[in-house]
């Protein structure tokens, strides 16, 4: 009889098969977990990496649209003004984004920074994406609710015309506009002078202004008029209030009044000929 070796015996025994599969298990379960445990800590850890790259980008694409913004705002448009861009640099939360105008090349990059990560953006033709945008803006309705009265209208009163209109400002990175001087023309124009102008209430100019007259400062109330971007609970505006010296005889004349602020930008405002208020 030939006898079966001692291991031979062992793995032919039951319980000796079953602690070596649980031994096997066990290794193989203890891989797996030690490889999902580093897995989750990679993890984590490029996680940590990636929010503040994607913060990042996302505050160098804002850096892109304020480029935009600003520079239509105060009508940039050649190469000169909008190098004024260049190394602007503005807080956004918790990072900043940095401009960069490259004026041969017409391209504008935002670089995007918090927590120690940064992103670059570039927009090219940059020049192409600007537009003229007037920061005063004639008031023809408020939502909500509408205000009545505040599109451009006339009236009469002591034998005089009074001509009534709103301005507001809609320029964000402008939140102040300061006002100095005014022009005006309406049509017909006869021996009819404007008197008095007010600002909410606020006497600037007294005296004796023709139709068409060359620019002329504001005389009463501090000689200026700031129009900011907040004005009022339901941002209405500045109500601007001109008077003729006497009454208009045609019911039909045509408006238009021009303003110019400390930086010497113009704003016209063509009401047309208002309905009586």
């Amino acid at each position: 009889m030939i006898k079966q070796a001692s291991y031979l015996r062992y793995l032919t025994d039951q319980r000796g098969v079953s602690i070596i599969a649980l031994i096997i298990i066990m290794l193989v379960l203890g891989s797996i977990g030690y490889v999902f445990s580093s897995l989750i800590v990679t993890k984590q850890y490029s996680m940590g990496m990636a929010a503040p790259s994607q913060w990042a980008f996302y505050i160098a694409s804002s850096g892109i649209e304020h480029g935009i913004r600003y520079a239509s705002e105060r009508g940039w448009s050649a190469g000169a003004d909008l190098n004024n861009l260049d190394g602007m640099v503005v807080n956004v939360g918790q990072g900043q984004f940095t401009l960069d105008y490259d004026e041969p090349a017409d391209t504008l990059s935002s670089t995007g920074g918090v927590s120690g990560a940064e992103r670059e953006v570039a927009l090219e033709n940059f020049a192409s994406f600007v537009s003229d945008i007037q920061c005063l803006e004639l008031v023809i309705s408020i939502d909500p609710p509408p205000i009545t009265g505040i599109p451009p209208c006339t009236y009469d009163q002591d034998n005089r015309t009074f001509v009534r209109f709103y301005i507001r400002n809609i320029c964000s990175s402008q939140p102040t506009i300061t006002l100095t001087h005014f022009q005006a023309t309406w049509n017909p124009a006869k021996k009819e002078n404007v008197d008095r102008i007010w600002f909410d209430g606020v006497l600037k100019f007294r005296g004796k202004y023709k139709s068409g007259k060359p620019w002329v400062a504001f005389n009463r109330g501090g000689n200026s008029q700031d129009v900011d971007t907040c004005h009022g609970a339901q941002y209405q505006g500045v109500e601007v209030l001109v008077r003729f010296k006497k009454k208009l005889k045609d019911n039909n004349t045509t408006f238009v009044f021009q303003f110019r602020d400390t930086n010497g930008e113009e704003y016209t405002f063509d009401l047309g000929d208002p309905p009586n208020c």
